[in-house]
């Protein structure tokens, strides 16, 4: 949203391990420009199915899926994040989509165990309402759909956690 300022940052922090947290919702120039900037993109991926994406969003899920593949092939580091969201994307199905298409980048790299794992490292992050009172501050609507939404709990966690082990993908909370 802040295209100019980001670069003018990241540019003013050279020097130092850089980071940017993103959907990835961007042109793929722009993305090529902030990783020629940054170390690392904490990457958001919520739902591979891209009408379901538009609905929970706004937006499909095309544009993030092809720049995602498009760091996988340039070899930049990056950590897939999921916001685990029971009733929107907890689900085995998208969580097997999610594991099918991490697979699909082509990625080995060795876990901290030393064994080889397929796929970037994926952050498992349980969902939390902690936005309600943003939205309260700004005037907005939290879930205006009312889509009942939980928080996955230990043993759901490690039962996601599993599914990305079955594909050789290292996932954690």
């Amino acid at each position: 949203m802040q295209k100019e300022k980001l670069l003018m940052l990241l540019d003013a922090c050279r020097g130092y391990h850089r980071a940017v947290d993103t959907t990835l919702f961007a042109s793929p120039e722009y993305v090529r420009e902030v990783a020629f900037r940054c170390e690392l993109f904490l990457v958001d991926l919520k739902l591979m199915d891209s009408d379901r994406h538009k609905f929970f969003t706004g937006v499909g899920n095309e544009l993030i899926l092809s720049n995602i593949r498009m760091l996988a092939s340039s070899g930049h580091e990056f950590i897939i994040r999921i916001p685990l969201i029971k009733g929107v994307n907890a689900d085995e199905g998208n969580l097997r989509a999610c594991a099918q298409y991490l697979r699909s980048l082509g990625i080995v790299r060795k876990a901290p165990d030393g064994h080889s794992v397929c796929g970037p490292l994926v952050e498992l992050l349980p969902y939390h309402d902690i936005a309600r009172n943003k939205h309260v501050r700004m005037g907005t609507v939290y879930n205006p759909e009312g889509v009942v939404m939980e928080t996955p709990s230990a043993d759901e966690l490690d039962a996601t956690a599993a599914i990305f082990a079955e594909y050789e993908i290292e996932a954690r909370y």
